[in-house]
């Protein structure tokens, strides 16, 4: 996945179609080799599936997300990995999934592919999704839109509200469907009213830039808010801007300049353009209760009220 900054929010890239029909016979045969290979390996180990179960158990107890080569997480790698050649479904989606991210192993997108390919042919929803997603970025393996669209129509009916936001950007980009801002809608809804952070950003966009659904500026920032409050940095420029500008709510800098500061410290360089010019609009005193309801939003300090010195509730 990559940045789309014309619609504000992250995009499957699109790339020119490739020899695919020789690329799936190579990556059938990988798999194919890996299944072999699990079975043998299994056959040889007779673990019994209740012993891989207690590996994956073992394992999330000690791996953390996000912290690269720890002892922990080589270790629950290996675990992961040993329930995975068993046969083991949820050890195939931590496995392809670690090595993905580099969370206990060295990072092998090819690997990654093939053990997630394994978990999702068994029937695990997310590992349906990464497959799907895997397809459009050609990342392990050869880029197949018309694969990706239906390994992310598995999981979407599994419940997995990631694919069905996959499915929304699809339609919204046209990739492998026709073009349909009013499908793309319809699937960002869906995805959006289960709490999916990033879809409820794109209803704002649709709501914003009348694409699929009539332009509705204070409706836009509702979901933006919504994707706000869970930390996520496009929702929170947009809602910034909307502040800023005084679309769809009454304008607020100190508002605009809390928002912005948000999204800026996860790295967006708009937010980061929209403060500078900010600062030099406001004066001193504005810009120290701006800073303070910005701190108290993100430390949560919930003493007074940072613009009117009230007591809060």
């Amino acid at each position: 996945m990559s940045r789309d900054n014309s619609n504000n929010e992250f995009a499957l890239v699109p790339h020119p179609s490739q020899e695919l029909a020789a690329a799936r016979i190579t990556e059938i045969r990988v798999v194919a080799e890996m299944v072999e290979a699990s079975l043998a390996l299994a056959r040889e180990s007779a673990i019994s599936p209740a012993n891989l179960n207690a590996l994956v158990r073992d394992a999330l107890k000690i791996y953390r997300p996000s912290k690269g080569m720890t002892p922990e997480n080589v270790r629950a790698f290996g675990l992961f990995r040993q329930a995975a050649v068993g046969g083991n479904r949820e050890g195939q989606y931590w496995t392809g999934s670690i090595y993905g991210t580099g969370d206990g192993a060295k990072r092998d997108a090819a690997q990654s592919f093939a053990w997630l390919r394994l978990a999702a042919e068994q029937g695990v929803r997310s590992a349906q999704c990464l497959v799907g997603v895997s397809y459009f970025n050609g990342t392990g393996v050869t880029r197949d839109h018309v694969q990706a669209l239906n390994w992310l129509r598995k999981a979407h009916e599994g419940g997995d509200s990631l694919a069905t936001w996959c499915i929304g950007v699809c339609y919204r980009d046209g990739l492998a469907v026709a073009q349909d801002y009013a499908q793309a809608f319809i699937w960002f809804r869906k995805a959006a009213e289960t709490g999916h952070a990033q879809a409820q950003t794109s209803v704002g966009n649709c709501y914003g830039k009348e694409q699929g659904v009539a332009r509705d500026w204070v409706a836009a920032v509702d979901w933006y808010r919504k994707a706000a409050e869970q930390g996520e940095a496009t929702g929170q420029f947009n809602l910034g801007l909307y502040y800023h500008h005084g679309m769809g709510v009454p304008g607020d800098l100190m508002e605009a300049y809390k928002w912005y500061r948000l999204a800026a410290d996860q790295g967006d360089q708009r937010a980061e353009r929209e403060l500078k010019a900010l600062e030099r609009l406001m004066s001193r005193s504005e810009l120290e209760r701006a800073t303070a309801l910005y701190r108290n939003c993100k430390y949560g300090k919930p003493t007074t009220d940072a613009r009117h010195g009230l007591a809060a509730d």
